[in-house]
């Protein structure tokens, strides 16, 4: 939710773009997931988007959809939060890629570090994790 509200940071809610489209289906499926398939926030049972029939199974989409919604834009509003907190480091990396129309892990890496926020290589690629 952190690429999203980073584009209404800069565009306005009403001109974001779906630039993090896919971003927010990953984060449905991991929160819908989160409720319905694996029972935290308080809810024990498996969900189903099937129909009634299916034995061992809980229709009840419609709660489990409450509690994604919610997730979600909890964490939009934290993601906001971490971006406000952090607008001087935002506004530079934004600079850095407005400028050069992308931003590599590595000058990521250097943005961060020239804020002190440590950086750390993860072995998985080029990723980069913030400590």
């Amino acid at each position: 939710m952190a690429g999203r509200a980073a584009e209404e940071m800069v565009f306005g809610e009403t001109f974001a773009s779906v630039g993090a489209q896919k971003d927010i289906e990953s984060a449905t499926t991991q929160a819908w997931s989160y409720a319905g398939r694996y029972g935290f926030d308080g809810f024990t049972g498996a969900i189903t988007s099937k129909s009634n029939d299916n034995e061992f199974e809980i229709f009840n989409r419609e709660k489990i959809g409450e509690i994604t919604e919610a997730l979600l834009k909890d964490a939009k509003e934290k993601a906001k939060s971490l971006l406000h907190t952090n607008l001087k480091f935002y506004q530079t990396a934004l600079n850095v890629l407005l400028e050069n129309g992308k931003m590599s892990p590595k000058e990521f890496a250097t943005v961060a570090t020239s804020f002190n926020i440590p950086v750390e290589e993860v072995k998985s690629g080029e990723k980069v994790m913030l400590g």
